[in-house]
């Protein structure tokens, strides 16, 4: 009798066989590999809006260091050229349109990314990555003071990874605001 009670006892100790082992690690692979998969996607998306954001950033950072440099009274220098011409722009004259207006004429231009050559400025779109628009606005109160602002997006889409594969997500753009005065 007491034989029979220990045998039935060693069955309900029986534990996992190896088969169940391999069986469990199988699935736990397939599940690991799927989400390594969509890790790196959303990693390289990821960075590749980041980057697009970061030069938004450095490239309205230019411009308004550009606009910033003029004479506050300078209405002839052309700030759509690499390098400020002397004349043939509208200096820091009031104008330009408000983000996300139709750009105007001496208020925008485009940024290419050339590889080998860094950024190449134009007022041309073809091959264009990034759009940059401005506006200069007298105060109403002070002539002595104007506001400069400066918005840069990023032409390039981003492939968000939806269901279809062909949604894009938001681009980037960045505004910059900054005051100039004549003291």
């Amino acid at each position: 009798m007491n034989i029979r009670k220990d045998s039935r006892n060693r069955n309900s100790e029986r534990g996992i066989s190896l088969l169940e082992t391999l069986i469990a690690a199988v699935v736990l692979i397939i599940g690991i590999g799927g989400v390594m998969s969509l890790f790196a996607v959303g990693a390289s998306k990821n960075m590749s809006q980041g980057t697009q954001a970061s030069r938004c950033t450095e490239y309205a950072q230019d411009k308004m260091e550009q606009l910033m440099a003029l004479q506050f009274n300078d209405t002839t220098s052309d700030t759509t050229k690499v390098i400020t011409a002397t004349s043939g722009g509208s200096g820091l004259a009031p104008g330009g349109v408000a983000y996300p207006g139709t750009p105007q004429s001496m208020y925008f231009d485009y940024v290419s990314e050339v590889p080998g050559s860094g950024a190449v400025i134009s007022t041309s779109s073809s091959g264009a990555s990034y759009l940059r628009q401005w506006t200069i606005v007298s105060n109403a109160t002070d002539s002595n003071i104007v506001t400069i602002t400066v918005w840069v997006k990023s032409l390039q889409s981003v492939d968000s990874g939806g269901a279809s594969g062909s949604a894009a997500s938001l681009a980037p753009i960045t505004t910059l605001v900054s005051m100039k005065t004549n003291f």
